[in-house]
């Protein structure tokens, strides 16, 4: 049997070799299924902005008090419990007056405007409470602050109990009935004379005494 030079030997084997590399070979990524298309989003798209919104009140003038609200914590820019300073003689329209002995009553008036009464807490010159009221006269024609509700002097009890149901009786003397109503530390105080809104007060009480200058 004749032997085979080792060159074709050789040769053979890298041949076998090759085929089987190339029956072994796998796919490459390239030749992977093409990936699918991205799925729609169902988000849904932001809102639009609101173009309105509800108007800013409008900020109190000091010289109109129409513009002035009447609250628990006060009355258009004096507020209870807030430093008062004795001899201040105007505030806003309204002009100091003289009439009442009490040193720690202030009496304020103007023209065409309802009284404006500041009583304060002796030696600490705090507010204890300020009001506005139909006096003499229990009709008010007069200019003058008003509730968040809009009842002012001259409204009816029925007007008053319509607009703060929750408001709670706390006197009756002499045909007048006070109302009162709590915040915080402080009162929106009604006296209604006759059926009338006669006396619109905020204080650090809940009835206002029958008297401030006797």
């Amino acid at each position: 049997m004749p032997i085979r030079p080792a060159p074709l030997l050789l040769a053979a084997a890298i041949t076998v070799a090759i085929s089987l590399s190339g029956c072994s070979s796998t796919p490459t990524d390239s030749a992977a299924a093409p990936p699918s298309e991205a799925a729609p989003s169902t988000a849904a798209p932001d809102a639009p902005a609101s173009s309105s919104s509800a108007p800013e009140p409008p900020a109190p003038d000091l010289a109109d008090p129409k513009t002035w609200t009447a609250s628990p914590a006060g009355i258009g820019p004096l507020l209870v419990g807030a430093k008062f300073d004795r001899t201040i003689t105007a505030v806003g329209p309204y002009a100091r007056t003289e009439g009442c002995p009490n040193p720690d009553v202030i009496m304020f008036a103007g023209e065409g405007l309802a009284p404006l009464w500041i009583a304060l807490d002796g030696d600490t010159s705090t507010i204890g409470s300020v009001m506005v009221m139909a006096w003499p006269s229990s009709e008010a024609t007069e200019v003058a602050p008003t509730t968040d509700a809009g009842i002012g002097l001259g409204d009816s009890e029925a007007d008053l109990l319509a607009a703060y149901p929750g408001i709670l009786q706390t006197a009756e003397r002499n045909g007048s009935v006070t109302y009162a109503m709590p915040e915080g530390s402080s009162w929106l105080v009604v006296v209604v004379n006759a059926g009338v809104v006669h006396t619109i007060a905020a204080a650090n009480v809940s009835t206002l005494p029958p008297e401030y200058c006797g």
